[in-house]
């Protein structure tokens, strides 16, 4: 049975990818001081399969690697991972950082950094990664698709059940909520993930994309989600 931490269980899962076990202890420990859950892993090229498995909260990166190699990780870990992603450097390099940024990491963190820092930050993506409470939300429907929030899945036109993450559900729900209209971008990563200010839109394009994937039975020319370039997404039922 797998384990969604995120999803089932009463505290939030951090997972913390770090390839110097020493370290790694210490993040585990530090994390769960604070009664949240810790899922460490060692091998970084087992992180994304490990991120899919346990769908956590949060994702911690500090890894002792190349400059190339770390990209390569955050790169495949944002193809799979819809939640904030922390990097622990251990220097500052405005083009580097720069580029991390683009590879889909949320938050660059120069070392050291204070055990208070260090829990302010987990505090505040923690907070973001579950601005809207799934269920706390009404299933909703649209058209001939129904959205059940609380179950974590969508039924479509043709009966499929499709099941959803945390983070799609709530990206759905208001794409859904607003079905013909087209939502701001920025709206959309003000209420989904609670970014207020943010204009790194790369969290939304790769859920968006995730989101077609499920729905679309041709996701490269979507019928239901479209895209309104420069400007936002509408759900259409038609």
């Amino acid at each position: 049975m797998s384990s969604k931490l995120a999803r089932d269980s009463g505290n939030p899962g951090i997972l913390v990818v770090c390839n110097e076990p020493g370290t790694a202890a210490v993040w585990g420990y530090m994390i769960r001081e604070k009664k949240l859950r810790a899922v460490i892993v060692i091998d970084p090229n087992t992180a994304p399969q490990r991120s899919k498995e346990e769908d956590p909260a949060l994702v911690i990166l500090d890894l002792q690697l190349q400059n190339v190699k770390i990209l390569e990780v955050c790169q495949k870990l944002r193809r799979v991972c819809e939640n904030p992603i922390l990097l622990f450097l251990t220097g500052y390099d405005e083009n580097l950082i720069s580029e991390y940024y683009d590879a889909g990491v949320d938050d660059c963190i120069v070392k050291p950094v204070s055990p208070v820092v260090f829990y302010a930050k987990v505090k505040a993506w923690m907070r973001h990664s579950k601005m809207i409470p799934v269920p706390a939300m009404d299933e909703t429907s649209v058209g001939n698709f129904i959205l059940k929030p609380d179950q974590g899945m969508v039924i479509k036109p043709d009966g499929n059940i499709i099941k959803l993450t945390d983070l799609e559900v709530r990206l759905l729900h208001l794409l859904m909520s607003q079905s013909g209209k087209v939502v701001d971008n920025i709206n959309i990563v003000n209420k989904v993930w609670g970014l207020y200010g943010e204009q790194d839109l790369s969290l939304l394009k790769h859920a968006i994309y995730r989101l077609r994937q499920k729905l679309e039975e041709d996701p490269k020319n979507p019928r239901w989600i479209q895209t309104l370039h420069g400007k936002g997404y509408s759900f259409n039922s038609d």
